[in-house]
């Protein structure tokens, strides 16, 4: 329990706490102005410093986090097991806890431990200090947890000192009021003893659907168009494209590879050009030839008249000159004419051989041309047959595509099934655990209920409901609905979860109640609240602490045997500038 709260910071006030009902006092000063207000004196400080100490993220805004409490540390004094100790933390090094001892061998509580030589004190981080509180608490595991999500000391100890700056003073099965629906159905559910695990698996569906929902949404908006086709048109697309791939195996099976297609496409190339170059050689001899025959037969002597009206009229113009005979002339002439016809003949001989060579050639050619052919009509190249096997791979892959595209469609569409199963599942499981632990649930039920009888005439109900949407812990809302009315369902609500803790030997033994609780609520139903406190408190061995200003303290409906002056902390605080918690404004 909290034996004191105190400060580094010489003005902190540093009140002391009773072992069982206590009342943090604001005063209104007969010194004090129209002005002064006993709102800004340090009782939600209060709560501020032992949440912040008990492992609170650090708000930004917090009054720790001001420049004037830089090098201070905010301390809390424990008393358990006959012993007690100090843990401090500052928002210089806000990681850090502090302890004056070492209080993993008194208390036996596994944490590392760290000596801080400066200031002659012993750390841990804060993460480390939760997780053995959660331990020591409430027994919550540190290892072995394989849910995703699991009862926390922060959201539990919540319930036990409510912070109205968070939200927690707005219904009771709310510790805060951003907490989401899993952390608070895990978290009730492992203080009154139900099994939460069902609930953290409720979370993992709910994750699943949300998932889901996202998805579903991506797909709509295009984001996701790979997948965007229904499961019957993927397997009809399925189904096409195997037999495509088996007709394109079938070819590569009785394809027959030529490693020398290419080779042979090269010779066929060469061989076409020779070819049709020997026949336009023979074109071109055999107009040769056809020309010299024709000179041969031309190639004949002029007739005899025309030779000697030649020479007789070459006697009369050159006398001196022309001496040979007619007979002369004529032998040289036809001797000139056979010449001729030799070397045309011989021409024509050579021609034609050359011609003739050509056509044999041509001839060879042509019968290894269609060797070739016919062995490339039945034969297929390497880059051939490769690109084959290529169009093979990519529709192979294509088809995986597919599937995987057919795997996340039918996923999709069955997946809410699938939930829907699941969640049908766990909502059975969650009845049958609730059946199970129908005693436990109905002594909760009885005591919240004697409680609230204490307070009211017209009581509220606690319920334990098994819905389509988890457990569902709550405090019904019978009559008047004012704010008053739904604080003392709080009060009713922490007393009861308080009680029955250490009833069953939690090592939780304090409940602390801001101020704001108590806004708006009945000075009847105020005496009634602090007379039951009082007497749970001393019933169940849990140290009782609320902050309050003195004019909220019901005198006239306290009965006079209520010794409400022995329950007040020292020392008493007040509205003035120094009667604060902190000991001054800032």
């Amino acid at each position: 329990m909290i034996k004191r709260v105190f400060s580094t910071h010489p003005k902190f006030k540093a009140p002391s706490f009773y072992p069982e009902m206590n009342l943090l006092i604001v005063d209104k000063t007969e010194q004090s102005t129209a002005k002064q207000t006993r709102n800004s004196a340090g009782k939600s400080s209060l709560i501020e410093v032992i949440n912040f100490v008990f492992g609170a993220d650090s708000d930004k805004g917090a009054f720790y986090n001001k420049e004037v409490f830089q090098d201070d540390l905010f301390c809390i004094e424990l008393a358990y097991n006959d012993t007690s100790f100090i843990v401090s933390r500052g928002a210089s090094k806000k990681s850090r806890i502090y302890f004056n001892k070492r209080i993993d061998i008194e208390l036996s509580i596994d944490i590392e431990l760290e000596e801080d030589n400066e200031l002659k004190l012993f750390y841990s981080s804060v993460n480390d200090w939760k997780k053995a509180l959660g331990k020591y608490f409430f027994s919550i595991p540190t290892t072995g947890t394989s849910s995703k999500y699991n009862p926390s000391f922060r959201s539990l100890f919540s319930y036990f000192v409510r912070r109205d700056t968070s939200g927690g003073m707005s219904e009771p099965k709310k510790n805060a009021r951003q907490q989401q629906l899993y952390d608070e159905q895990i978290n009730l559910s492992f203080l009154l003893g139900l099994d939460w695990s069902l609930s953290s698996d409720f979370q993992v569906i709910r994750d699943k659907e949300k998932a889901l929902r996202e998805l579903k949404k991506s797909l709509k908006q295009g984001f996701l168009d790979t997948v965007i086709d229904t499961p019957a048109n993927l397997r009809s697309q399925i189904a096409i494209l195997e037999g495509k791939i088996s007709e394109m195996q079938a070819n590569l099976h009785v394809f027959n590879l030529l490693p020398e297609y290419q080779q042979y496409e090269s010779e066929l190339t060469k061989i076409g050009a020779q070819i049709k170059a020997y026949i336009d050689k023979n074109t071109i001899e055999n107009e040769l030839l056809n020309s010299l025959e024709q000179s041969i037969d031309e190639a004949n002597s002029p007739g005899y008249e025309s030779l000697q009206q030649l020479y007789q009229e070459s006697l009369r113009v050159f006398p001196d000159i022309v001496k040979k005979r007619f007979e002369e002339v004529q032998a040289f002439h036809n001797s000139v004419v056979r010449n001729r016809k030799l070397y045309l003949q011989s021409e024509i001989e050579r021609v034609k051989a050359s011609i003739s060579n050509r056509g044999k050639k041509i001839a060879e050619l042509t019968e290894r041309q269609t060797f070739i052919m016919n062995l490339l009509q039945t034969h297929g190249a390497l880059e051939q047959y490769n690109k084959l096997n290529s169009d093979l791979l990519g529709k192979q892959a294509e088809l995986e595509d597919l599937k995987k595209r057919l795997k996340t469609a039918t996923d999709i569409e069955d997946a809410q099934p699938r939930l829907d199963m699941e969640r049908a599942a766990l909502t059975l499981k969650i009845g049958q655990n609730i059946q199970e632990n129908s005693t436990f649930i109905n002594k909760a039920i009885q005591r919240f209920e004697s409680i609230s009888s204490a307070l009211f005439e017209q009581t509220g109900l606690l319920t334990v409901e098994n819905t389509p949407n988890g457990i569902l812990i709550d405090v019904s809302k019978q009559g008047d609905k004012s704010k008053g009315i739904k604080s003392m369902q709080i009060y009713c609500f922490d007393m009861t979860l308080i009680s029955l803790l250490r009833e069953q030997g939690s090592n939780i033994d304090f409940l602390v109640h801001d101020s704001h609780l108590f806004d708006s609520v009945d000075s009847r139903q105020v005496a009634h609240a602090l007379i039951k406190g009082k007497e749970l408190s001393q019933k169940y061995g849990f140290q009782y602490i609320i902050t309050m200003n003195s004019d909220q303290i019901p005198y006239d409906y306290l009965p006079k045997e209520f010794d409400i002056e022995s329950m007040i902390v020292l020392p008493r605080l007040t509205d003035t500038d120094d009667g604060g918690l902190f000991g001054f404004r800032f």
